[in-house]
């Protein structure tokens, strides 16, 4: 199968500080791959060469795809928009009407949790129903690929945990490409099937884990045997630096 996203070689320093050596890795189409390590190892500058946002040092990124959709830490939602006009904004600059835009939003709300809060304020929601505004709005790009940055990072941990937990269960829904970028280890094996583990600064792909504990989108204990060797294989990688 040809990878739809395909790193190599990648480099990239800023004055004297170099951060990423040599990072090279593919993307299966439909695959879900997360990418963890120590803070500082340049996970975020990863993202941003991926998203074409800054070039590399060296090496070269090689995309089968046209556009993304992109989740930023935070979600980012405005403040001055309802939730249908926040999460209707890619339909909007796609030159959807508004009365269209407004039915579709309304019809995918109640699958992300978000049904009688249609005109509401991102004040008026939870830390939780805010992101999953802000990731509805990441899917109606209807980009084949999806960039998740830290996407539960500033919430609670039993928040953290419900919405890993139901975005995990949503992934095989989507069929979407997904590539995650998290410190959270159980994040990483909750919504992704491969964990790629970066050494510290300059990062470096130091191993990969393949998640053995389920498939795609079935719904997975942080209890079961499995996921806990999986996490253990992904911790014993990131100590040997």
């Amino acid at each position: 199968m040809n990878a739809i996203l395909r790193a190599e070689g990648l480099c990239k320093s800023y004055g004297n500080l170099a951060v990423l050596d040599g990072v090279t890795f593919a993307v299966e189409p439909r695959e879900s791959l997360a990418v963890v390590g120590p803070s500082g190892c340049g996970k975020t500058t990863l993202l941003r060469l991926l998203l074409d946002l800054e070039s590399p040092d060296r090496g070269a990124v090689a995309r089968g795809y046209d556009h993304v959709g992109y989740l930023p830490q935070g979600g980012l939602l405005f403040p001055w928009k309802t939730v249908v006009e926040n999460v209707g904004l890619p339909l909007e600059l796609q030159g959807v009407s508004a009365r269209e835009r407004s039915g579709i939003v309304r019809k995918e709300l109640g699958r992300f949790g978000l049904a009688g809060f249609e005109g509401a304020y991102p004040r008026e929601l939870s830390g939780g129903m805010a992101q999953r505004a802000a990731l509805l709005r990441t899917v109606l790009t209807g980009a084949p690929v999806l960039f998740l940055d830290e996407p539960f990072g500033a919430l609670d941990t039993m928040t953290r945990q419900r919405l890993q937990d139901w975005l995990g269960g949503l992934t095989g829904i989507l069929d979407r490409t997904l590539l995650l970028v998290t410190h959270d280890l159980e994040e990483a094996l909750v919504l992704c099937s491969r964990v790629l583990v970066f050494s510290p600064r300059p990062g470096a792909v130091r191993g990969e884990v393949r998640r053995t504990a389920g498939d795609r989108g079935a719904k997975i204990s942080r209890l079961d045997e499995r996921f806990l060797e999986d996490k253990a294989r992904v911790l014993e990688i990131l100590e040997k630096g």
